[in-house]
């Protein structure tokens, strides 16, 4: 993979993460998919865009202004794709934690269930 190719990849595993972070991946779905629709709207995105986020991020800056910018229909369709990847990938670790989180109550439930216990209390 070209080097641009990778600083690409980090840029929308960066967008992804910060969508899944606040929330917002129903409206970002929605909002992702009518702007890749229009070219326009990314290549006027980029000329504003890509001088502010490369002053204060630098090169990461630029990527992301590329991604989002000079190729919108394909950088939006990278941010769904890996977007649909990794909200499955963070729904199955929550699955996963719940199912772990239920050992307390089980241990609990055994514990009141022995007679020894029911002594004590008694």
């Amino acid at each position: 993979m070209a080097d641009d190719e990778k600083r690409k990849a980090a840029a929308v595993d960066r967008i992804v993460d910060t969508i899944l972070d606040l929330g917002i991946d129903d409206y970002a779905q929605v909002l992702l998919d009518m702007y890749g629709r229009y070219e326009v709207l990314g290549q006027m995105s980029y000329m504003t865009l890509a001088p502010v986020l490369a002053a204060f991020f630098g090169k990461e800056g630029l990527d992301l202004s590329q991604v989002l910018g000079l190729t919108p229909r394909e950088g939006s369709q990278m941010i769904l794709d890996k977007l649909k990847v990794v909200k499955a990938e963070r729904q199955k670790e929550k699955t996963y934690d719940k199912q772990e989180s239920m050992w307390p109550r089980v241990k609990e439930w055994f514990l009141e269930k022995l007679p020894h216990r029911k002594n004590r209390e008694q």
